[in-house]
């Protein structure tokens, strides 16, 4: 009995280091398809994430109560399209982002508590949102847009203390502002833009050395200000133009070695 025992341990670690190894192949193909789109090796790249995703998706059919597995599954998918975009293959590109969103819509039904799905979720609808407009689906894309900013708004609700969130929330509704700038639903986007500057504006308070964010509000400036100069709003304008060069002045002395800043 004694025996029997043992054996059943060590198979059974033997089962779960074998797993823990199959996830950490699938990241590293992951991972390689990334370095190797930056690098510009498009077939190679594609060759990694099919090998990550092919690793995966049984990873999530073997073991379907480990939510990971398929929260690993999303994320490839969800890069492959990226990369699937970068190509203009588009329609692969919204493949790809359609399966990562019927993964992570699934994930946040069955743990509505776990908050890294339900971002995940927000981001798969940002990320749709930008393949639609690339092929003129705006109507589609502002849709995509405000479940984004809605669920990302609980977020922030439900986790104050969570800082990417309330981030995540103002990347929505700057996203959802130049969707509706480029519409010309003017004073519809210039609500979303205060929405962004007033979070972004916060966190930097927040958050002094996190340059993240005030380079963000930056963005949100000059957005903000490039709308309302089209609006006619020319002091308010050039007040968003003064507080976006007043910030990067800033963060370029206080960051001496990130030269984009400079620039």
């Amino acid at each position: 009995m004694i025996r029997l025992a043992s054996s059943s341990i060590g198979f059974g670690y033997r089962t779960w280091a074998y797993t823990v190894f199959r996830r950490h192949l699938a990241t590293s193909y992951s991972n390689r398809g990334k370095l190797l789109y930056t690098t510009g090796q498009r077939k190679e790249s594609e060759e990694a994430y099919d090998q990550a995703v092919a690793i995966q998706k049984q990873l999530a059919a073997d073991f379907p109560l480990q939510p990971e597995f398929r929260q690993d599954l999303a994320n490839s998918y969800n890069n492959r399209g990226v990369l699937m975009f970068g190509y203009e293959r588009r329609k692969e590109a919204e493949q790809d982002s359609n399966h990562a969103m019927s993964i992570r819509k699934q994930l946040t039904d069955e743990y509505p508590l776990r908050p890294e799905f339900r971002k995940d979720l927000a981001d798969s609808h940002q990320t749709r949102a930008f393949l639609l407009l690339a092929t003129r689906r705006r109507d589609e894309a502002e849709q995509d847009y405000n479940e984004a900013v809605s669920i990302y708004k609980q977020l922030a609700a439900d986790f104050p203390l969570r800082p990417e969130l309330r981030q995540g929330l103002a990347k929505g509704h700057l996203n959802r502002g130049q969707l509706l700038s480029a519409a010309g639903r003017r004073k519809e986007a210039e609500k979303d833009y205060d929405q962004a500057v007033s979070i972004q504006k916060q966190l930097a308070a927040e958050f002094p050395t996190r340059h993240s964010f005030r380079d963000a509000l930056v963005a949100s400036h000059m957005s903000r200000g490039m709308l309302r100069s089209r609006m006619d709003q020319r002091k308010e304008a050039e007040q968003d133009y003064d507080q976006a060069l007043s910030i990067q002045k800033r963060l370029a002395t206080d960051f001496p070695s990130r030269p984009e800043f400079r620039e």
